[in-house]
């Protein structure tokens, strides 16, 4: 399995497999390469637990290198696409790419073609870096496992055609589940749980980051849960539009969001930290994706619309 990806999930997925006893190699640029690097693992969630440590093989990200059977795709999702290209040549035949990143529908939408199998992982567990990679080579990475979640891996989503069995596709969740300490679903279940992702990203990730605190704190806050409910139903609509056979409604949407709300309550979202570091965030992915197909289908989706303006007004004044 090669993950691509150097952030807290991608190092924390690394770090999971490792333990479960795969065979794992981290995938860095070029200007980050090294052969090894230490993971760190801190389990917020549990204080007063030991971090944990786990060495990790490394390779360069491009178009150079072993073959790869396995790709676990933990970028950012505006990077997904690009990254998959970019690294196509070493993908044997019959290669398996598991998306795993925020706003993964949106990577699905753009990608006409990619691996023989394509799969979706959604994950609730909650992590950030201690201190974001800056001068390379790093002696470890430090990463804060902050809510301890659940990951569900299956068939991708068809929001595009695709070729490969949909049998085929199952076999290969099925295979790889156990690595990524991950239950493997059909086509139907994976797709309900992509939308709830959504939700509960288009929810936490823009005003966590508007407002500078951690998840838990969101839906604590009258407009929190007024935007919750709108974010919530306006994308149950567009899922109602996009994947009618298996569209969670608004309620099955809200009630996933609460719930990572709860569970993750300490974590500082993705979002939050790529805004205070004066990062490119993945709002275009999320909420603007959202406002995006909802407006190309003629849906409604004011709040998700106005969130998506809120963050890129954030982002061009810092």
């Amino acid at each position: 399995m090669h993950v691509l990806g150097g952030g807290a999930l991608g190092a924390l997925v690394a770090a999971r497999a490792v333990a479960a006893g795969a065979k794992c190699t981290l995938l860095l640029r070029p200007s980050q390469l090294q052969s090894s690097l230490t993971l760190r693992i801190s389990r917020d969630f549990e204080p007063g637990t030991a971090p944990t440590e786990h060495t990790i093989a490394c390779e360069p990200s491009g178009a150079d290198g072993p073959e790869i059977t396995t790709l676990v795709v933990a970028t950012k999702a505006y990077s997904a696409v690009g990254a998959i290209e970019a690294i196509e040549p070493r993908l044997t035949a019959d290669a398996t790419v598991v998306l795993l990143c925020n706003g993964s529908l949106s990577v699905v939408d753009r990608l006409e073609r990619a691996a023989a199998t394509l799969l979706l992982g959604t994950t609730t567990h909650g992590a950030w870096l201690e201190r974001a990679p800056r001068a390379w080579p790093l002696p470890n990475l430090h990463v804060h496992h902050a809510g301890n979640g659940q990951t569900w891996v299956g068939p991708a989503p068809a929001l595009q055609p695709r070729e490969e069995s949909v049998q085929s596709a199952l076999a290969a969740a099925r295979r790889i589940s156990p690595a990524l300490g991950a239950d493997a679903e059909d086509r139907e279940l994976t797709t309900r749980r992509a939308w709830q992702k959504l939700a509960a990203n288009c929810v936490l990730n823009p005003l966590t980051a508007l407002w500078n605190v951690q998840n838990g704190i969101v839906l604590s806050r009258d407009e929190g849960k007024a935007t919750s409910e709108a974010v919530c139903a306006e994308v149950a609509a567009l899922a109602a539009k996009l994947t009618p056979e298996c569209a969670p409604d608004a309620d099955a949407l809200l009630e996933f969001t609460t719930n990572v709300a709860t569970a993750t309550a300490q974590n500082w979202s993705s979002m939050h930290q790529d805004l205070h570091h004066g990062r490119r965030t993945e709002i275009d992915a999320l909420s603007g994706w959202v406002a995006e197909r909802a407006a190309a289908l003629g849906t409604p989706c004011d709040a998700n619309a106005a969130l998506a303006a809120r963050v890129r007004a954030a982002e061009q004044s810092r």
